[in-house]
């Protein structure tokens, strides 16, 4: 993820002789802060689907006892 950011503003913004130490942290933060809120997103909807599937399951036993 790191690599194909920095080849994408490589091409935009060609690099110096060294590589900006700035923009390193920045694309490592960049990518860090998205897998850390893919791993928030998807504990949230497995949650939510979770919570779901044991309130579906518990009508269809009442349901059942009618």
């Amino acid at each position: 993820m790191i690599g194909l950011l920095a080849k994408l503003i490589e091409r935009v913004h060609p690099p110096a002789t060294q590589p900006d130490s700035r923009f390193l942290a920045f694309a490592r933060g960049l990518a860090l802060g998205a897998l850390a809120g893919a791993a928030i997103a998807g504990s949230s909807i497995w949650k939510r689907n979770r919570s779901a599937e044991t309130r579906r399951g518990s009508r269809g036993g009442d349901e059942a006892r009618d």
